[in-house]
């Protein structure tokens, strides 16, 4: 049996790979991706050229949707793309640098610059991952917020929809939510959850009304928190929770427009409104009486005229744009009502588990990149390290036997001898001694090797080499000459590894 080292696993796979697989541009009306040749990069590498990937046939001015993967990458293998220029990451900030998959919005010529300069870091561990790309052009009225890396999209019906029905689905702003797609991922009805994201949300849709993901209805907060959670509407008034997207479950306000209460962020417990708590506040919105206040930040001061359940069954939540906060209403809402679609990624699981944005009817290419360890061809030079021969010496008689012998342990170097005045070398021959003769020629060697020995390894690496393989004496010379070359033996070195 042999027992391979991490650095015969490294020369093995440099034997034994096979040809990748290089994805044809892929197109569709017209767009394109042509993917480019097969990277071969080395391991321990940053920063190496990956190849051009060019995204074609697009309107130029076209807002796309731009996705870049590795699929399965070894440990430590990540891309950059150093060229950000008219680039809008949709995976977040500062996402441009060792990333394994990243998502932005570009035009086409921008994309291609950054495509162009992107560069490929691994580590240690060879591979061949498949490197992805696809582009698709952005949705028309879909609005991505940067800050939070979601997509939203308002859609509004002729005589509104209600805010949940579920005896009528085709008119029911959660289901519908909840049906709609954008690039691969399902939608939900919008949690506003900061004051930053509302600012958002009243800027690029002025001044609509739309049903949003809160409600204290009992039979809804049921179906998301479980059954029983309150046993009636009386139990349940004033209990608002956001029923949908990742924050289905979460409560953010207790009570009326009177009585009402902060909800904790850490523990949900109640908060009382005032300026010391709101740092530590979960975000809401309800309108106050005087809309002059500051409409974006949690109110400590002032009345509040929601919610006020004014007519009774007002138990969903409606983003009043014109007034630029939030009422609550009845299910059929009031002014014909839209909803506000959310798109956000990686959240959920099972039936309401949420990927990775994709784009729909997008243009994909890939290529399977090669990441192998250095070799002798490589401008990569393998590290320096004390050089020695594995093949091992010969007795005099050996002609006469070709199995190889190994030589006899050497004595460590604390038993050497110390240098002396007169010599500088232990057992230095003597001054003017005749040259030893010439040893014969040993037929046995030439079932080692058959050719001289170069390359340089560490002794550290050679000394686990040694020791880790068991092989009956006829098969080492075969098994030697699968190696890489060793130049001449330093026994002294690669003892010294050995016993460290």
């Amino acid at each position: 049996m042999v027992v391979v080292p991490a650095l015969c696993v490294g020369i093995a796979v440099l034997l034994m790979v096979g040809l990748p697989v290089l994805s044809p541009a892929a197109a569709v009306g017209g767009a394109a991706i042509t993917a480019p040749s097969v990277p071969r990069l080395l391991t321990d590498t940053a920063n190496q050229d990956s190849g051009d990937f060019v995204i074609s046939g697009f309107e130029s001015e076209a807002t796309l949707l731009i996705t870049i993967e590795f699929v399965e990458p070894p440990t430590r293998t990540t891309f950059t793309l150093p060229v950000t220029t008219g680039l809008t990451s949709v995976s977040g900030p500062a996402r441009f640098s060792a990333a394994t998959q990243l998502t932005f919005l570009a035009t086409q010529a921008d994309a291609n610059v950054a495509l162009a300069a992107m560069t490929v870091t691994t580590g240690a561990t060879t591979g061949q991952p498949v490197m992805r790309v696809s582009a698709a052009e952005q949705r028309a009225g879909v609005h991505f917020n940067a800050s939070n890396g979601h997509f939203y999209e308002l859609q509004t019906a002729t005589g509104g929809v209600f805010a949940w029905d579920p005896k009528d689905l085709t008119r029911s702003a959660v289901d519908l939510a909840d049906a709609s797609t954008l690039y691969s991922v399902r939608g939900y009805l919008a949690t506003i959850t900061s004051a930053q994201e509302q600012q958002f949300i009243i800027d690029t849709f002025g001044a609509e009304k739309f049903w949003l993901g809160a409600s204290d209805y009992f039979d809804l907060l049921n179906a998301v928190l479980g059954a029983g959670t309150f046993v009636d509407q009386a139990a349940a008034e004033g209990n608002w929770h956001w029923i949908s997207g990742p924050e289905a479950g979460t409560s953010f306000w207790k009570g009326d427009k009177s009585t009402g209460s902060w909800v904790a962020a850490e523990d949900g417990t109640t908060l009382p409104r005032s300026e010391a708590a709101a740092a530590f506040a979960r975000y809401e919105n309800w309108c106050p009486t005087n809309l002059a206040e500051d409409s974006f930040t949690l109110r400590y001061r002032g009345v509040m005229s929601e919610p006020d359940n004014a007519n009774p069954g007002e138990h969903f939540a409606l983003g009043a744009a014109d007034r630029a906060c939030w009422e609550d209403h009845k299910p059929n809402g009031a002014g014909s009502p839209g909803y506000l679609i959310e798109y956000s990624e990686n959240w959920g699981t099972a039936h309401d588990a949420r990927g990775s944005f994709r784009g729909e009817g997008a243009v994909t290419a890939e290529v399977t990149v090669v990441i192998a360890v250095p070799s002798g061809d490589d401008p990569v030079p393998p590290p320096p390290g004390p050089t020695f021969d594995l093949s091992p010496p010969r007795s005099p008689d050996s002609t006469s036997n070709p199995t190889p012998v190994l030589p006899p342990e050497e004595p460590s170097r604390a038993a050497l001898p110390a240098p002396t005045a007169s010599s500088s070398v232990p057992n230095a021959p003597a001054p003017n001694a005749p040259a030893p003769p010439t040893p014969a020629a040993d037929p046995a060697r030439n079932l080692i090797t058959e050719t001289p020995f170069t390359t340089k390894l560490p002794p550290v690496a050679v000394a686990d080499l040694l020791m880790a393989v068991e092989l009956p004496p006829v098969a080492l010379p075969a098994f030697v000459r699968s190696l890489p070359p060793i130049s001449p033996p330093d026994f002294a070195a690669l003892a010294d590894a050995a016993a460290r």
